[in-house]
């Protein structure tokens, strides 16, 4: 009986030790914080979850969902981030998803990672200034989590903050204004309820999940003097979280790798419907730009004298803006070399596509003997490539007699793509109804990325770009414009990685900004 019990408490004593080491633990060493390291996310919004419950050993998954809005977090060096120099203790400086779902859109964000714990000692919101979204830096202190995290941790985050700050360390011209206030109240409460594993896109991971409630409010005050006294008018709340559930999975190495946030309001923490959702992307990111040429009849075999063949294009864009953008081919000879054929300049609607038939592509008689591939490309002409598809076709001999195809445009090729643009009312000539700075795309980028300036009618555009510190770096344009769509290119090859804003400023009044992100 006595070797019996000493057998089971053997076994039970295994049993505890191999369940507290499947446990995991966050370490410091965990957070990804080198520079230059880039994780990709998908983002969704009003998406229906399954949080997958609290406790041991639990299975989480995040394989499925939308995957047409992705977001990306790139660690930073420390001067290359604007506002840095309002948190000297960040050790870990990003632009990327704001923490605890503080804003949709990227955010720099400044981190102090220790031995101890890992804190957001502040971010970045948009105030909107007279129309334009300035991006101002946030003190916010929000305790992430204390280290190392092990399941069954909680910790408390309160924080209540008034800061002024000049205007003059903001990177784009604020009118009228001098200083900036800015009031931040955070109250929340946390808890590591769970440990398991996580599946998502591209993998399963280790990982421990943290719930969170948690209440913000941000308010904004532009300040002015006169004769020394100061004019203080509001902006109006930048920010209000009310009574938010999340859940975020940590997984070592990886860092945030999921994130659920409830609606405001919401009473059940089990919550079937999110507000935000996002995850991390272990694959490859899928094309937002894809392209696919197909020949008509394969093989193809072209004769010495030369010939034709027909061919179709499929064209489909995933991206939320019209995209104005070239269309080319060329031809690589059996030796390597690549001969340009002809171009066309094409605009893809948003979230469409361009799907043509029955185009024709003569080959001429000088073409060398053997297989040759008919490329097409789509993006911007010669240098920035989106995508591109390609096939073959074998030239029997080269030919110096006889009735000769004498060049590559002897048949309806690109020129059939823009007539049938035309006629759909799909071209460049298409005047737009109001002033508008298309999105960048691709962005981030390198080293190019464009834009589509649209005029309703002629009048001066002064197009420029700022680096993160406010300097210019380039003029995409400056002066008169005639009314229609106008395709700008910012090339950033002498430039270092990190946030620019393109500002654009037409007829004197009306001025938008954007964000792009140069990432070599």
């Amino acid at each position: 009986m006595n070797r019996m019990f000493a057998h089971v408490l053997v076994v039970l004593m295994l049993l505890f030790a191999v369940s507290a080491y499947a446990q995991v633990v966050f370490r410091p060493t965990d957070i990804p914080s080198t520079p230059g390291t880039i994780t990709e996310y998908y983002s969704e919004s009003d998406a229906v979850v399954d949080l997958g419950g609290s406790g041991s050993n639990r299975f989480w998954d995040f394989t499925d969902g939308s995957t047409a809005t992705i977001q990306t977090r790139e660690i930073l060096e420390r001067g290359t981030a604007p506002f840095s120099f309002l948190f000297p203790s960040a050790n870990s400086v990003s632009y990327g998803p704001a923490p605890f779902g503080l804003n949709d859109d990227n955010t720099w964000r400044y981190d102090e990672i220790t031995e101890s714990g890992w804190t957001t000692l502040g971010t970045t919101l948009d105030v909107d200034v007279f129309g334009v979204n300035i991006p101002v830096p946030i003190p916010i202190e929000l305790s992430l989590m204390e280290l190392p995290l092990e399941y069954g941790d909680s910790w408390g985050m309160d924080f209540s903050r008034d800061m002024t700050i000049p205007v003059s360390i903001i990177p784009i011209d604020i009118p009228i204004f001098e200083e900036i206030r800015i009031e931040v109240t955070v109250g929340g409460d946390n808890t590591c309820d769970g440990w398991g594993t996580i599946a998502v896109p591209g993998g399963e991971l280790e990982a421990l999940r943290v719930f969170t409630q948690i209440g913000a409010h941000v308010d904004a005050f532009g300040i002015f003097y006169i004769f020394g006294f100061p004019i203080e008018i509001p902006l109006g709340s930048i920010y209000e979280l009310n009574a938010i559930l999340s859940y975020s999975w940590y997984s070592p190495g990886y860092g945030e790798v999921a994130f659920a946030m409830s609606n405001p309001g919401e009473p059940d923490q089990d919550f079937t419907q999110a507000a935000l959702i996002r995850r991390i992307n272990l694959n490859e990111t899928p094309e937002i730009i894809t392209i696919s040429a197909t020949p008509s009849v394969e093989p193809i075999e072209i004769p010495a004298e030369g010939g034709e063949f027909g061919w179709d294009l499929s064209l489909t864009s995933a991206f939320e803006s019209a995209l104005h953008c070239d269309l080319w081919s060329t031809a690589t000879f059996p030796g390597g070399d690549e001969y340009f054929i002809e171009s066309v300049s094409v605009r893809i609607p948003a979230n469409g596509m361009i799907d043509l038939a029955g185009l024709e592509q003569s080959v001429p008689a000088f073409v060398p003997p053997g297989v040759s591939s008919f490329n097409v490309h789509v993006g911007l002409y010669p240098n920035l490539i989106w995508a591109q598809d390609s096939f073959s076709f074998t030239k029997v001999a080269t030919s110096t007699n006889g009735l000769l195809v004498g060049g590559w445009n002897s048949s309806e090729g690109m020129e059939k793509i823009y007539d049938a643009l035309l006629a759909g009312d799909s071209s460049d000539a298409v005047v737009a109804s109001e002033y508008i700075l298309g999105s960048a795309y691709p962005n981030p980028f390198n080293p190019e990325t464009s834009l589509t300036l649209a005029l309703p009618q002629t009048a001066r555009a002064d197009v420029i770009v700022y680096n993160a510190m406010g300097r210019q770096v380039a003029v995409l344009n400056q002066g008169i414009l005639p009314a229609g769509q106008h395709n700008l290119v910012f090339n950033g090859s002498n430039l270092s990685s990190g946030v620019y804003f393109v500002t654009a400023q037409i007829a004197g009044q009306t001025s938008q900004v954007q964000k792009i992100v140069l990432m070599k």
